[in-house]
């Protein structure tokens, strides 16, 4: 009873929840839907509930979440759906540790996060980038441009 109630919890916070502008207007500027997964720590189902109605380029069967973990639903996108080109944003330590376990790129965004310094510092120790936002990493993928 319990878990049902806190789901109708997360569920009404995740509806009224916005989206972050530069989510997206990020997500909006790739050129497919097919190329955009979700990988989370939250329900499954909730999630596929509600982002693609957030988010209509989410397609909800690429949406991944728990009860398998991060690391979990990683490894099946890469090997299942025959992902090649990929990269992991995220705003915590787990997200980061999830990138390393599984080999991919990850990219640390700390605007959101919940500990942006253990983020940062986790990032620095193993390498990895980080950005305050995906704004922010937009403007330096730029920068190298030039």
């Amino acid at each position: 009873k319990a878990l049902k109630t806190y789901s109708l919890f997360v569920k009404k916070i995740y509806k009224k929840c916005d989206v972050i502008e530069s989510t997206y207007n990020f997500i909006f500027s790739l050129p497919s839907s097919d190329s955009i997964y979700v990988v989370s720590a939250s329900d499954q189902d909730e999630l596929r509930d509600i982002l693609p109605k957030k988010l209509c380029k989410i397609r909800k069967e690429n949406i991944y979440g728990g009860p398998m973990g991060k690391i979990e639903n990683i490894n099946y996108i890469k090997s299942s759906l025959g992902v090649k080109d990929y990269f992991f944003y995220g705003d915590s330590v787990q997200d980061a540790r999830a990138a390393l376990a599984t080999e991919i790129e990850f990219i640390g965004l700390t605007n959101f996060s919940a500990a942006p310094h253990l983020l940062t510092n986790f990032c620095e120790n193993n390498s990895l980038k980080y950005y305050e936002s995906i704004d922010s990493l937009l403007i330096s993928k730029w920068m190298e441009q030039l």
